[in-house]
């Protein structure tokens, strides 16, 4: 079951993630006061596709597994997470259902931090507010970037029937 660690204990770590990175030590004191760190079990739910959340998640130690559930069918693992990474980014932004769910492989430490808290500390901390929000739009649409990528790779390696009626015509020739 997940539970809150001494985020304190973690603070290193967590200054290194790149949304982080660009903070200063008062700024991520101040951040790290309204947030929490979480430990995870090998295979539990850190988040559930379907469920609303508005927290934003980090990786400190360990790595989860993204995984998306078709109508009627299993679900599929569409992408490891490890340290460093960030997930549910959307979670700030919309009141939306997660589209998936992720799941801890091993032990894993997250970074937690809600909605309202994060709104929050950017509204009173201006500058390093508008450093967190550059650095978290820049991750969504670097996402977005490699979504994009894997999709015209995906619809490029559909198969060309008509070259395959060819190359059907040309062997039954053979025969």
């Amino acid at each position: 079951m997940a539970e809150i660690v001494d985020i304190q204990e973690y603070q290193s770590e967590i200054e290194e993630i790149d949304i982080f990175r660009y903070l200063n030590p008062e700024e991520m004191g101040r951040l790290l006061q309204v947030s929490d760190a979480v430990a995870y079990t090998p295979g539990e739910t850190v988040l559930r596709q379907g469920e609303v959340s508005d927290d934003l998640f980090a990786v400190i130690q360990g790595s989860v597994d993204v995984l998306v559930k078709e109508i009627s069918k299993e679900a599929v693992v569409v992408s490891r997470i490890g340290a460093g990474d960030v997930f549910g980014e959307t979670g700030i932004f919309t009141r939306e259902a997660r589209t998936a769910t992720v799941r801890a492989v091993e032990k894993t430490i997250c970074y937690r931090i809600k909605s309202r808290n994060l709104l929050r500390f950017i509204q009173e901390n201006a500058g390093a507010g508008n450093k967190l929000l550059l650095v978290i739009v820049l991750s969504l649409i670097n996402k977005l970037k490699h979504i994009n990528t894997k999709l015209a790779f995906e619809n490029q390696s559909d198969i060309d029937y008509d070259y395959v009626d060819s190359l059907i015509e040309d062997f039954a020739e053979l025969i």
